[in-house]
């Protein structure tokens, strides 16, 4: 259950590589769920979620192709297939990227960690960080960049070592 909550936002943004209209990646997307959540006991734990997730959804958009005849812009199979693969190893390079990410913002001193945190996943201001710091907001901005310089190194580095580019 936990990986299928996960993975909605990949699922959906898989489906949305694979088709043009917004009101069918929505229905697609809703399908998909219904399909993974009915074949849930199919799944095979010790295989990748993300995988089956996409090949479930992929045939969902084929089927929802097949019956659907509106007009507009309709792309071959074999073109489809291609984005299809392409948006599937895009997910795993950013899988890749976020987990380096948060091996690297751990590595950070507590300080520069909480900076980071509060700037990106509190979404606080430069200039509340800065009152709540007692600092110049000039500094706060300064002292973002070079934490992020920093972990875009780290990321690199920690990339390169896993042989991921």
């Amino acid at each position: 259950m936990r990986q299928f909550t996960a993975n909605q936002r990949n699922i959906y943004l898989y489906i949305r590589s694979l088709m043009p209209n917004l009101a069918d990646v929505e229905e697609v997307f809703q399908q998909t769920n219904l399909v993974l959540w009915q074949k849930f006991d199919e799944f095979d734990p010790e295989t990748n979620f993300r995988a089956w997730a996409f090949r479930v959804a992929f045939y969902e958009a084929a089927n929802h192709r097949s019956r659907s005849r509106k007009g507009g812009v309709r792309f071959s199979d074999e073109f489809l297939a291609e984005v299809a693969a392409e948006a599937e190893r895009q997910s795993d390079a950013t899988e890749a990227r976020l987990a380096a990410l948060g091996q690297c913002i751990d590595k950070l001193p507590e300080h520069d960690r909480r900076l980071i945190e509060g700037r990106y996943a509190e979404g606080a201001s430069g200039e509340s960080i800065a009152a709540a710091l007692g600092r110049p907001t000039r500094w706060v901005y300064k002292a973002v960049t070079r934490i992020r310089r920093a972990l875009l190194q780290c990321v690199t580095r920690t990339l390169e070592q896993e042989g991921l580019i």
